[in-house]
């Protein structure tokens, strides 16, 4: 399996600040875990992760061997994780995971020094100082979050960035008469996950006690906060590649299933009259979309609506090699659809649901088929009429997103007819409450959704250099740049005398506007520096 096809990282951002003056590491390996030292507090530890099955029964580290900036980490009953530090990085790499993994499950330990004096952060939530006496549940904190802030007894900060859908928990552990707390971590292991990288941000303290972002303009800056998905201009400093495309503060999807007609019918033109995306996972060898495969070939290429993977029969798999042939039979049929992409290319895939009896295959061939064909399965299936029943519910789902700065999606069947029915009604409210709130939603397929996200995740902008009237900047990533060729999303803070910034890369140039003393731009990762000067 390819390492260059993560779906999710655990992302957490360096910042160099606290130890420039040092030059030590703020990351090191020992047989616990990866040793967080800020430089001013106790150091902490995040232990190596617990692997979990589907029946949530954990696998415990058996043994783990470290040999300087690398640990091999073995567990009970097999299988094995290995860790290498690099960069300000941390790699697991999951190639021999234990089978039937689904879930990591990573633990820090909090020390009793941070009682009525340290602080934790979960998302975008309140910062919340650790209790001074024992309080009357020892669950701080349950749910879904994509970073965690520990606030030291110096005030020092060390941020942890998580992938979307893994959950939280912050506990005091005195309820089990241990003067400690902890930080729980569940991290999702998506079937074409073969890595996840870490970063640590640690950022020094103010004189309130609450650290600011402080990376100098000269210095390189490690991806985007994540906590505040579309930076306020007066935060930005240097140059920051931003969470989400176009600065926008959270993502939201609408898929379809089944190659149902109504989605002819109904959908399509919904969507177009709005200019909103849509992503049809179809089955070319299944009745309904041969009755109206005319219909099918005619909407391919329309603005904003993607044809994906959704098998060729629907009748799922009983061996590998049927469905290997299941996801090549579609994808000819996509090519034939989309004939000027290039190939091999990331094809978007949806799992059909079918009785259990009919899948035959493991996870692992699963993954591996889909490794094989470079698909990229979506996240996990949400939608009416079964975890969303009424219009209320999926409002509060598009509201859920711009809180959390998240990815949200919603997958339907029929619209209007055909089966699983989701009334017209409700489905035109939702495009419209989707519609209103635009300015803040990055609306997109799975497969941009997935580029973006897998290119942000280990992204690197650095300004090579920076005068009154030019400033130079390089972007890289570690994601495969013949895959994941989507650009990124960036701001730079430049002078003050900036009305507008002409943006040049390679033989590209466009004029942004300059707002707040901050030009937003989009660029290629991997490719040509980027160059922006001030222009009229």
């Amino acid at each position: 399996m390819s390492l260059k096809l993560p779906v999710f990282f655990a992302a957490l951002f360096l910042g160099a600040q606290v130890f420039a003056a040092t030059g030590k590491s703020p990351l090191s390996l020992s047989p616990e875990g990866v040793v967080i030292d800020n430089g001013v507090d106790a150091p902490i530890t995040l232990k190596y992760p617990l692997v979990m099955n589907e029946a949530r029964k954990e696998a415990k580290v058996s043994a783990a061997t470290v040999t300087g900036a690398t640990a091999v980490v073995n567990y009970e009953g097999g299988g094995q994780v290995g860790v290498k530090l690099a960069d300000g990085s941390v790699t697991f790499d999951l190639a021999a995971m234990p089978a039937g993994t689904k879930h990591l499950h990573a633990v820090m330990n909090i020390g009793a020094e941070y009682t009525g004096v340290g602080k934790w952060q979960v998302g975008t939530g309140a910062v919340t100082l650790f209790p001074q006496d024992k309080p009357a549940s020892p669950f701080l904190h349950k749910g879904g979050a994509t970073e965690f802030s520990l606030f030291g007894p110096t005030g020092a900060r060390t941020t942890v960035h998580v992938p979307v859908f893994c959950y939280q928990q912050v506990n005091d552990n005195r309820e089990w008469n241990n003067n400690i707390f902890q930080w729980h971590v569940f991290l999702p292991v998506t079937p074409d996950a073969s890595t996840l990288t870490l970063q640590i941000e640690i950022t020094a303290a103010t004189v309130t006690g609450v650290p600011a972002a402080s990376t100098p303009a000269a210095v390189t800056v490690a991806q985007p906060s994540l906590k505040t998905p579309a930076p306020p201009e007066e935060t930005i400093t240097g140059t920051r590649v931003l969470k989400w495309k176009d600065g926008k503060r959270a993502v939201f999807m609408i898929q379809f299933d089944d190659s149902a007609s109504s989605q002819l019918r109904n959908v399509i033109p919904e969507l177009t009259k709005r200019s909103i995306p849509g992503t049809f996972y179809i089955n070319p060898g299944n009745g309904p979309y041969k009755a109206f495969q005319a219909q099918w070939e005619k909407v391919a290429n329309l603005p904003g609506i993607e044809l994906a993977n959704h098998t060729f029969t629907h009748n799922g798999a009983l061996t590998p090699e049927i469905f290997d042939e299941e996801i090549v039979k579609t994808n000819e049929v996509l090519n034939q659809l989309y004939p000027d992409r290039k190939t091999p290319r990331l094809i978007s895939f949806g799992r059909p649901g079918v009785a259990k009896e009919k899948w035959g295959i493991t996870e692992e061939q699963i993954k591996a088929v889909l490794a094989k064909n470079h698909m990229i399965e979506r996240p996990p299936f949400t939608g009416p009429p079964f975890q969303y029943k009424t219009i209320p519910e999926m409002n509060q789902l598009v509201d859920l997103a711009i809180k959390s700065g998240e990815m949200k999606s919603l997958v339907f069947h029929g619209v209007g007819g055909d089966w699983l029915v989701t009334p017209m009604d409700y489905f035109n409210a939702v495009l419209d409450k989707l519609d209103a709130n635009r300015d803040q939603l990055w609306l997109t397929d799975p497969l941009a959704y997935h580029k973006y996200l897998t290119a942000r995740t280990t992204a690197v902008a650095k300004e090579v250099s920076s005068t009154p009237k030019r400033i130079q900047i390089s972007l890289t990533t570690q994601a495969d740049p013949a895959l994941y060729d989507l650009p990124l999303s960036l701001a730079t803070r430049v002078p003050a005398d900036w009305a507008k910034a002409a943006v040049q890369q390679g033989s590209s140039r466009v004029t942004v506007p300059v707002v707040a003393g901050v030009a937003r731009y989009n660029a290629f990762p991997g490719s040509a520096e980027i160059v922006l000067t001030p222009t009229s």
